[in-house]
């Protein structure tokens, strides 16, 4: 087994079947998300509102035909094996962002067997906040029409899919409905050469950073059970590499990533400043006015009459 699956590494091997505590620890220590926050995200899991089937109420539900954006009108059905997972309305004037991964037909081997990756769309608000996902064994060309049903459903949502490798044939349909609330990449050259996010080793990790950094501020933004699940299973390797680790899957922190790294790059990190509470001041005006002098009066003088007094009393006025 260590030889076939493992590519001869018996570090990985007893990071995935730890047998003494030193291996148990060793695997620990290397999520790359921390230890911590792998137990807060799966705390902050929710049951969907509803989970259904993503359709065009007008009938264009060949993916295979793309036609303008403006022509469809997303509906959804509710059908418990369906793709999409949704936990919050779409509010109305909200701004919402869509990150996505597309399947390259991986297979992962698992402890039931192997187990192909899937496609991955995740839609978060502006607080980084998962509202939606959607997420199948959906081929790179026919996600397209997923993508923008589900960012017309959520206000015309800004999209942000990778487009490397297969995620080109995404862009190529998708391209093709004039959807145009895109993430484009800085530089120079046409519009359609920039769209969407191109996943390298030299953006790759500082994206990931990116992500942990805000999640380790906002655990409870997660809810999704997958999302959760991929984050308690994400590790650094022994080569500095973050990827899931043997025998798991990384579909749904990718989408994650490519969706929140579009908020961070178009809106900034949001810091929420708040004032502190005034202190509450004295019941008694002429008290508070000793006190502004610096006259401090001891307990023996709190049941005194200020009426017995007047201000020339205590100060020297004219």
């Amino acid at each position: 087994t260590i030889k076939n699956t493992y590519k001869g590494s018996q570090q990985d091997f007893n990071q995935e079947y730890p047998t003494t505590p030193d291996h148990a620890w060793a695997a620990f220590g290397t999520l790359f998300f921390g230890s911590n926050l792998a137990s807060k995200v799966l705390k902050s899991v929710q049951e969907p509102l509803l989970i259904g089937s993503l359709v065009d109420k007008n009938g264009n539900n060949d993916p295979s035909k793309i036609y303008s954006y403006t022509r469809d009108v997303p509906q959804v059905t509710p059908d418990r094996t369906g793709y999409l997972r949704i936990y919050e309305r779409p509010r109305k004037d909200e701004e919402y962002f869509m990150g996505g991964d597309v399947s390259e037909g991986k297979q992962v081997e698992t402890h039931s067997g192997m187990d192909p990756d899937s496609s991955v769309l995740t839609v978060v608000d502006i607080t980084g906040k998962v509202v939606a996902q959607l997420k199948g064994r959906i081929k790179p060309e026919d996600l397209a029409l997923y993508a923008i049903l589900l960012a017309l459903l959520f206000n015309r949502a800004w999209v942000n899919i990778e487009r490397n490798t297969v995620g080109e044939a995404c862009w190529v349909m998708f391209k093709q409905s004039g959807y145009n609330r895109c993430y484009v990449r800085s530089g120079n050259g046409p519009y359609v050469d920039r769209a969407w996010n191109k996943t390298m080793k030299n953006n790759r990790k500082q994206m990931l950073i990116e992500m942990r950094h805000h999640l380790r501020r906002n655990p409870d933004h997660v809810v999704d059970s997958d999302l959760a699940h991929e984050v308690t299973k994400f590790v650094t390797n022994k080569d500095g590499k973050p990827e899931a680790m043997s025998g798991e899957h990384d579909d749904c922190v990718m989408s994650y990533m490519h969706a929140w790294h579009m908020v961070y790059d178009r809106v900034g990190v949001r810091i929420e400043v708040v004032d502190p509470e005034p202190e509450p001041g004295p019941d008694d005006e002429f008290i508070g006015l000793l006190a502004y002098h610096g006259i401090d009066l001891g307990e023996e003088m709190t049941n005194f009459d200020p009426d017995d007094f007047t201000l020339k009393d205590i100060f020297d006025y004219p």
